[in-house]
């Protein structure tokens, strides 16, 4: 069971900035990598133009990535999913701060030796920062979406807040498939109370199946994710 606590509103969506910048160059990196094909001639790329492309977008949200976990020392918040996998892997957070080091201090050096380690362990540190960043929007999600015991009118002031003061607040995370598959299953037993109808026990029997989809999904991604960094290549 993931436990979280929270720090002031305002100090949080001042944090939360830093998370949204990120998860821009994270989308970024997602589009520019899909929409590039890198041709080689064996482990050598033969259209430069557009591997330091690919390079650069990656290399921006790696950067920026590190600026959250460092704002992430100082919130005064804590979750313990997002502390497993910060605290399980210290020298992958070590590499990406040479890194973002490498990305916002200049360097004359062409071949900047405080990329290497980070991508020389790629296999394993680009999971670990997926997962990362995932569970990091999950806590910025939960805080404004799913805070304990507010109502639904101090959850859209809430909302509205973080609106107002960060500009986003993200929906495309297992979390928040989730709630709005719930809230789809609500509605259609809604819809259907009292029809026993075949057109009616299919409605929620297709609102049951997106919520089991939903469940699955935010069950078993953590775990199939960090099989890929876990030390030493184990399970953890």
């Amino acid at each position: 069971m993931i436990t979280s606590t929270y720090p002031d509103p305002e100090v949080l969506f001042c944090w939360a900035r830093y998370l949204y910048w990120a998860d821009l160059h994270f989308r970024r990196y997602l589009q520019i990598s899909e929409e590039s094909v890198l041709e080689k001639s064996g482990e050598v790329p033969t259209d430069w133009p557009v591997w330091w492309r690919v390079f650069a977008a990656t290399s921006q949200w790696y950067a920026a990535e590190y600026v959250v976990i460092e704002g992430w020392r100082d919130l005064g918040g804590s979750d313990s999913e997002v502390n497993a996998i910060l605290v399980g892997r210290q020298d992958f957070v070590h590499m990406l701060r040479r890194y973002r080091n490498g990305v916002f201090h200049f360097s004359p050096r062409f071949f900047e030796p405080r990329f290497l380690d980070f991508l020389r362990a790629s296999m394993r540190t680009i999971p670990w920062l997926h997962h990362l960043h995932e569970e990091l929007l999950r806590y910025y999600w939960q805080f404004v979406e799913n805070l304990p015991g507010s109502t639904s009118e101090q959850r859209a002031e809430l909302r509205h807040a973080a609106l107002t003061a960060v500009g986003w607040v993200p929906s495309d995370i297992f979390a928040a498939r989730l709630r709005a598959a719930e809230l789809l299953g609500r509605q259609a037993d809604e819809i259907s109370a009292g029809d026993n109808s075949p057109e009616a026990q299919e409605l929620r029997t297709l609102a049951e199946h997106a919520i089991e989809l939903a469940r699955k999904g935010l069950r078993e991604y953590g775990r199939n994710i960090a099989s890929f960094y876990a030390s030493d290549g184990e399970s953890p």
